[in-house]
């Protein structure tokens, strides 16, 4: 397997980690607002 693919694999699984991470980041926010804002 050359650099060039391996380089291009793990920036493809990087994206899908970050994406992940992003998406539970924000419904974890969203929880916290609705939380707050029912005091």
């Amino acid at each position: 397997m050359s650099y060039e693919i391996a380089k291009a694999l793990a920036e493809q699984e990087y994206d899908k980690f970050y994406v992940r991470q992003l998406q539970s980041y924000k419904l974890n926010f969203d929880k916290l607002l609705k939380g707050m804002s029912h005091d």
